[in-house]
């Protein structure tokens, strides 16, 4: 026995050297440091600190499915989640019982992040070899064990099973809800399928083996997909895996390929079925749903007409896709950052001058109340009087606050030891916060010997004070995120009268002097919120404590930048707010009014910093609001544009400009609004652009632009006639994408571009039926601190590569995209809109002195995958045309046009992670060729005698058609 020991021992170093090198590749996805779950088709592993167990039916020559074993084991690994596996081998307590089960002493231990889990082998004796059941481990319940306070039974009694996002499939782009979507009509034959199944009760868990699907064609039979047990039908194949949901928690990601096609012009029901832990199953409104497939794949013929002679439909007064913004700040220069990203932009913008011209980062106001490297905010502004709390003594009738200086408080210009009774005095309002939860209090009295100042009693959080660092003192200076900060603490704040602002610049020049002055970006300031210390309780996303300061401080902080970067920063775009509809983030508050007041002060503090700098503040643009918007088009916009508009009214807008108002502001208010505001009874606010956050499939997010446009123009039609519709934050999808397929948009299949396109053709269409919708633009597309590796499937227009000695960054589809887009000028010429089955087709034209450029586009929103075979073919005639001979270039974008996509899905699918490939020379210098724009097709074409010219352009599914239009030079 102990011989057959050894040789298990052996076969499992051999499935662990498997692992590492042969298990198939999968989307990377970020785990959270607490919690690791992994999932195969025939191993479940849940590593949750209250629960670890591995279970499953193993069919197979040697019971365990080695696959499954090598896969787990393989995923457990590379999520950099298990930090050592160890294999103990110990007979002396096995017990034998001929033909029975027993549980071999053989563990291996995974030293997971937070706590190890010991696995061992169930074999069974067959008489002179031992065979593999299952793992287990010891104590494995079928229940997970409630937490403290939580009560397993009213969990079972309230348990429901959901397809998660299914009420939000037509407000986002695909990606996390079930696809095809509910109703979904001219699916692509090719569809694969998604869904995500959880359940409503904290502690419940979906059963994978219990999950089966079937298709129902209508008028014919039923098809099995999956089958219980986990059992994929013949020509199916996917994945079930355990995801961490960011709205329900725990869920079940389950997604089916197939190779075969669906039915054409067939309405098929899905059913879906599936049981949890507590006995909860998938009720038939959840649970079964249809959907119709597209026609037979053939290709259309459509034609267009293009009349030269007459006046454009549209003069467009702004810009699309002009940027690119990162949900960081200081984060650029870092390994992996985005300086070769901003050196192919600027490079860009020697051929293409209007693209990649507008950068925005996080917001300017930021402050790291809590350690957060991903930000690396700007820490602007602290106040002299603040000290860090190293000791709360509860006295009774009193409270001591023990007390030092603030760390990092020399490079704001504070002098160390200051005595406390120089910056408290008996009376004043302070705030005590730790950037988790905070109170007030009044000072009482002041002991510069002990450096403690005594509180009048306050109630304390229900959680001890974080008085303690969470981690160490930076001890230099991170060259790339400047500056010494401390990550977390307690601190002793003046609150009423305010404490004195004193300012560090160190990571706004250097970040914003590398997208300045280097590559000559536009940037937007943005005042999301009370900076630093001025905060009412001490963390972000709220209003400011005293707004007069605010004011003083906005205006300071305007200065120092218009000083240091010059008459550059007429050119930006200055925004106030930053989702505040999202109020437990960013507005926590709550209060609507008071964010109106906000922007009054805020607003006109910027303004007034451009006229003490002697520019005509006039010329500046101030707006903002940058709804997130995820409701669709249900959005909260009526207060706030009634209040900022000088001629509306309704109770839930203040009736007057807050800042015009305050005479504490007396002379120090701009003349901007000042001039505004005496014109109409101290009412409205210089509000030049609105800000609408996109992440919707094209459709939704050309709506929602549309309609604040609709309901501005509805509230106050002469001030708003020239409002700027902008969205500062867009793209189709913005985290990791839960769907595998939908996940492939990312990859270069031509959805990207595509969905860019339909929204410009869609914004265009409007503003041709309606003038007063032709202000918009300034749209950066977001993306990441760093540029995304390999192949990853997270949203970027740029991927750096790995070679085999170095990395290259190189364009994607999108980056090409936009820089063609960047070249038509803003007198658009718009083709009417078509539909060809679930594809929107569509394009628009402009002229310049040189030539005649038309963009033509094909979109189909629920196809992430660009999986549908249909194909258009344009016939286009343009009337009045100036030259006798022409060139025709086209420039096709899509799955097979100017795309590393079939690459990308080759490489992506080889064993480990995407991001860990390395690529040798040959093979990169394939992607390369692949990322270059090429022209796909030049001709030569004659006018007729009317000044008429007729050419062909090819269209894919989703795909991307750029026609120039040239005349050819005569010979000399």
């Amino acid at each position: 026995m102990t011989n057959n020991l050894a040789t298990i021992f052996r076969w499992l170093l051999c499935l662990l050297w498997l692992a590492s090198a042969c298990a198939s590749a999968e989307p990377e996805s970020p785990i959270k440091a607490t919690v690791a779950q992994w999932r195969t088709a025939m191993l479940q592993v849940d590593l949750d600190g209250v629960m670890a167990t591995i279970s499953s039916d193993y069919q197979g020559d040697d019971g365990l499915d080695r696959a499954g074993l090598q896969n787990f084991l393989h995923h457990a690994l590379k999520q950099g989640q298990l930090e050592k596996l160890k294999i103990d081998i110990d007979d002396a307590s096995i017990d034998v019982k001929a033909g029975q089960a027993t549980v071999c002493p053989i563990r291996l231990t995974l030293q997971h992040a937070v706590e190890p889990l010991e696995l061992a082998l169930v074999l069974a004796d067959e008489g002179d070899a031992w065979r593999i059941v299952c793992l287990t481990t010891a104590g494995d319940r079928a229940d997970p064990k409630p937490k403290p306070g939580e009560s397993r039974q009213a969990d079972r009694e309230d348990a429901a099973l959901k397809l998660l996002s299914l009420e939000r499939r037509f407000v986002r782009a695909p990606g996390d809800s079930p696809r095809p979507q509910v109703d979904a009509e001219h699916v692509p034959l090719r569809t694969s399928l998604f869904m995500l199944i959880g359940s409503t009760a904290a502690q419940d868990r979906v059963l994978a083996d219990s999950i089966s699907i079937s298709l129902h064609p209508q008028g014919d039979a039923a098809l099995d997909v999956l089958l219980p047990g986990q059992r994929f039908a013949a020509g199916y194949d996917g994945q079930i895996s355990r995801h961490q949901h960011r709205s329900f928690g725990e869920s079940l990601l389950v997604f089916v390929d197939s190779t075969y096609p669906l039915q054409p012009d067939t309405t098929y029901t899905i059913h879906v079925q599936a049981r949890s832990r507590f006995g909860a199953t998938l009720a038939d409104d959840e649970g079964v749903w249809s959907f119709s497939t597209e026609s037979s794949p053939t290709t259309h013929r459509l034609s267009y007409q293009l009349d030269l002679q007459g006046p454009p439909d549209v003069f467009w007064k702004g810009e699309f896709f002009n940027g690119f913004a990162k949900p960081s700040f200081a984060t650029s220069t870092r390994e992996g950052g985005r300086v070769p990203h901003y050196r192919m932009m600027a490079e860009a913008r020697e051929t293409y001058p209007n693209a990649w011209n507008l950068l925005r980062d996080a917001y300017l106001a930021g402050f790291e109340d809590q350690y957060n490297p991903f930000k690396a905010y700007p820490n602007i502004v602290r106040e002299r009087e603040t000290r860090r709390i190293t000791e709360v003594d509860v006295l009774g009738d009193s409270v001591g606050l023990t007390v030092e200086d603030f760390f990092g408080h020399e490079q704001y210009g504070i002098a160390s030891n200051r005595p406390l009774s120089e910056d408290y005095q008996v009376g004043d309002q302070i705030l005590i916060a730790d950037g988790i939860q905070s109170a007030r209090s009044a000072v009482i009295a002041v002991d510069d010997s002990s450096r403690t100042v005594r509180v009048a009693p306050f109630e304390q959080p229900e959680k001890p004070w974080q008085l303690q660092y969470p981690r160490p003192l930076p001890a230099q200076e991170d060259p790339h995120s400047p500056g010494l900060f401390p990550p977390g603490g307690t601190y002793l704040r003046k609150f009423d009268p305010p404490g004195t602002a004193h300012y560090y610049w160190g990571r706004v020049h250097h970040e914003w002097d590398l997208l300045v002055k280097q590559f000559g970006f536009r940037v937007i300031p943005r005042f999301a919120g009370a900076p630093g210390d001025l905060s009412i309780d001490g963390r972000g996303g709220t209003t400011a404590k005293c707004l007069v300061q605010l004011h003083e401080v906005t205006r300071e902080i305007t200065r120092h930048l218009i000083d240091r970067y010059g008459p550059a920063t007429l050119d930006w775009p200055w925004v106030v707010l930053n989702e505040p509809d999202l109020m437990s983030l960013y507005w926590r508050n709550r209060d609507w009014e008071e964010l109106q007041r906000f922007y009054d002060y805020s607003s006109d503090a910027i303004l007034r910093a451009f006229e003490d700098q002697g520019y005509d503040s006039d010329q500046v643009r101030v707006g903002g609001l940058e709804l997130g918007a995820i409701a669709g088009l249900n959005m909260r916009l009526e207060d706030f544009l009634t209040h900022v508009s000088p001629n509306a009214s309704s109770p839930g807008a203040l009736e007057l400009n807050a800042a015009y108002a305050d005479p504490r502001l007396a002379g120090r208010r701009s003349r901007r609004v000042e001039a505004l505001c005496e014109a109409n009874g101290g009412r409205g606010a210089p509000f030049d652009f609105l800000s609408i956050h996109t992440y919707n499939d094209s459709e939704m997010a050309a709506a929602k632009l549309i309609r604040a446009k609709e309901v501005a123009l509805e509230i106050d039609p002469e001030y708003f006639e020239t409002l700027a519709i902008v969205n500062h934050e867009t793209v189709p999808i913005w985290q990791p994408i839960a769907d595998p397929g939908a996940a492939e948009m990312y990859l270069g299949n031509g959805y990207f571009p595509t969905w860019a396109a339909n929204i410009v053709g869609r914004l265009l269409q409007r503003a041709a039926d309606d003038p007063r919708y032709a202000y918009g633009g300034e749209a950066p597309l977001m993306g990441w601190p760093g540029i995304r590796q390999n192949w990853s499937t997270l949203n970027d227009v740029v991927r750096r590569i790995r070679v085999e000695d170095r990395s290259e960054v190189i364009a994607g589809p999108m980056f090409h995209f936009v820089n063609l887009l960047s070249t038509l000028r803003d007198d658009f010429r718009v083709l009417p809109p078509k539909q060809v089955g679930g594809h929107s087709v569509g394009g628009f034209a402009s002229a310049t002195e040189r030539d005649l450029r038309i963009l033509l586009y094909s979109h189909h929103g629920q196809d992430p995958q660009s999986r549908s075979d249909t194909a258009l073919q344009i016939g286009f005639e343009l009337i009045g045309i100036e030259w006798e001979t022409i060139e025709i270039l086209q420039y096709r974008i899509d799955r097979d046009h100017n795309s590393y996509y079939p690459l990308a899905k080759k490489m992506r699918d080889r064993p480990g992670r995407p991001q860990d490939l390395v690529l040798s020379e040959d093979e990169f210098k394939e992607v390369a060729e692949r990322a270059e724009l090429q022209v796909t097709t030049r001709s030569i074409d004659t006018r007729d005698e009317s000044g008429r010219v007729a050419f062909t352009a090819d269209l894919a599914g989703n795909g991307v058609n750029f026609v120039i239009v040239r005349p050819v030079p005569e010979p000399d």
